[in-house]
């Protein structure tokens, strides 16, 4: 247990115990209070129709020796009181108590306890500034399709866009770009310890990777400045929150930090998702990028592949990337949006984003159009049959064909137009019209 906690690898857990019996330095005591208090502020945070909640608010004369009884509990007059201050997380108030509360545990078990704060673009822009004008900004990301919703675990990836700052602070060339999958084969020589592709593990390797870069690619010791949207990667990495899961690749990060910083000052800076920070957005499309089949860009101790290791992706790439074969309305209107962020900051012009693009959506439009149709007529097989009790409105996700066809400002087929009226109706009514034997009738 003491190893497990102290986040060892398995093979070091003999020479870790026998360590601390010879010359203790970790408090289990301290460790097991923190966690208990750690349970008890979930617990708290629990709706109110929880069981388990409900039976810890008749605590109001707890058990001496248990969590309600613990000293470091902050000073209440009503159970009601104490669950206020383990905060919630619906409003900023709640998140911030939710923070103080960490920090709480934190100090028990010997930490510091005080997690990034989130930024806004004003405050990220200060903090840039007061790191100096010349500077190396490491913009990362990860994500997962899905990330666990409704049972689905899509594919998972992560991206790293890394500029350099002029004396002037007015403009950035981009020195590298990194992206690839999440990687769970233990066997894969690009296996950094994630044991899933989450939303997580893809932000953690994000950072990992830029890292690296900074140990083993950029020869100078110029300040750099780590660009995060993940409170919980940054906050992992930089230990000042502990791990009970992904803690192999939680300390491979780690690792890297402790070398990358040997000779270079490291600032965390954080930037808020999808706000319109052209870096941010770049490194958000790096992660599509790393979600589908490669080429990738990436890293590993002593060697990587893909030439934008050491330079920014051209024109031609970015347009490769972008103008691929779409899988839908929905993968094309995301193809469009992160297309329009390429020709907005300048990596690919207009005319060359337009050419790539048209061919896919049309593509899209037209599969999509043909999967509704069929459905609509009763064409699909096995629980795609027919349109009873879905609403044949809901295939292509809500709006997503008009919109990419209007994006794309080309005129939808024939079939697109069939399939976006369909769309309109509401469940009641294409249930209606399929059980009275002629779904398509007047079209």
């Amino acid at each position: 247990m003491m190893a497990r906690l102290m986040q060892v690898p398995h093979e070091e857990y003999a020479e870790t115990v026998r360590a601390q019996m010879q010359e203790p330095e970790f408090d289990l005591i301290a460790k097991l209070r923190a966690r208990r208090l750690r349970w008890l502020g979930h617990t708290l945070r629990l709706q109110d129709s929880s069981l388990l909640r409900q039976v810890t608010m008749r605590g109001e004369d707890p058990l001496r020796g248990s969590v309600l009884d613990d000293e470091a509990l902050p000073a209440h007059d009503s159970m009601e009181e104490l669950a206020a201050m383990a905060g919630d997380h619906s409003t900023e108030e709640g998140k911030a108590r939710c923070a103080a509360w960490g920090a709480m545990c934190a100090q028990i078990e010997g930490k510091s306890g005080q997690g990034f704060a989130r930024n806004t673009a004003q405050q990220t822009a200060q903090q840039l500034a007061e790191i100096g004008e010349v500077q190396i900004r490491c913009y990362t990301d990860g994500g997962c399709d899905g990330n666990g919703a409704g049972g689905r675990w899509g594919a998972a990836g992560w991206g790293a866009h890394i500029l350099r700052t002029t004396e002037a602070n007015d403009e950035a060339s981009v020195c590298a770009e990194l992206w690839g999958p999440v990687e769970t084969d233990p066997d894969s020589v690009w296996y950094c310890g994630a044991e899933r592709g989450t939303n997580n593990t893809g932000e953690i390797i994000g950072i990992g990777q830029a890292l690296m870069w900074l140990r083993d690619v950029d020869e100078s010791s110029t300040p750099a400045a780590m660009l995060f949207d993940s409170c919980y990667a940054a906050n992992m990495v930089t230990g000042r929150w502990q791990p009970n899961k992904n803690i192999a690749l939680i300390s491979w990060a780690r690792r890297l930090l402790k070398e990358a910083t040997e000779g270079r000052q490291i600032h965390w800076v954080h930037v808020k998702g999808h706000s319109e920070d052209g870096g941010n957005d770049r490194a958000d499309e790096l992660v599509q990028w790393g979600k589908n089949e490669g080429p990738y860009c990436r890293l590993r101790a002593g060697d990587g592949e893909g030439e934008t290791r050491y330079r920014g992706a051209t024109a031609e790439e970015n347009a490769a990337k972008v103008g691929g074969a779409a899988t839908g309305a929905n993968d094309a209107a995301r193809r469009l949006r992160r297309g329009d962020v390429l020709v907005k900051y300048g990596l690919i012009d207009g005319a060359a984003m337009s050419t790539a693009r048209e061919a896919s959506v049309r593509e899209a439009l037209q599969a999509d159009a043909d999967a509704l149709v069929a459905r609509a007529r009763g064409k699909g097989r096995g629980k795609d049959k027919g349109a009873r009790g879905r609403g044949v409105f809901a295939m292509a996700g809500p709006t997503a064909i008009a919109d990419a066809a209007s994006e794309a400002e080309i005129e939808p087929e024939p079939e697109v137009e069939v399939a976006i009226d369909i769309r309109i109706e509401t469940e009641k009514e294409t249930r209606k019209r399929v059980d009275s034997g002629d779904p398509l009738e007047g079209q």
